[in-house]
């Protein structure tokens, strides 16, 4: 969780000063939440092996379960079957793909 100081308070987006994390992941504020965890994923990007895929994984305040979200043109970076529910491990029991675009 990047945001526990902010969800402490009651701010689901929004750390402890304010800055809503879901919006500056292109100009993260230095030393911000973001900026911390962008840095660490780029030096893993460049680390022996790499990465093989970050889920940046969500929950709603009218929906249940979690959900996770991806960039437009996410599925030409890693093939259409990527993003399938076969290819979810049978570990997930509890998700729900009725709203996926791809389902």
């Amino acid at each position: 969780m990047l945001n526990p100081d902010g969800v402490a308070a009651g701010n689901g987006r929004c750390n402890s000063l304010g800055q809503d994390l879901n919006r500056c992941w292109e100009r993260p504020p230095a030393g911000s939440e973001v900026g911390c965890a962008k840095k660490l994923l780029q030096e893993l990007c460049l680390a022996p092996g790499g990465v093989l895929a970050y889920l940046d994984m969500h929950a709603h305040s009218r929906r249940h379960g979690a959900f996770t979200l991806s960039n437009p043109g996410s599925q030409a970076l890693i093939g259409p079957a990527a993003a399938s529910e076969a290819r979810v491990p049978n570990g997930a029991p509890h998700a729900v793909w009725s709203g996926a675009s791809w389902a």
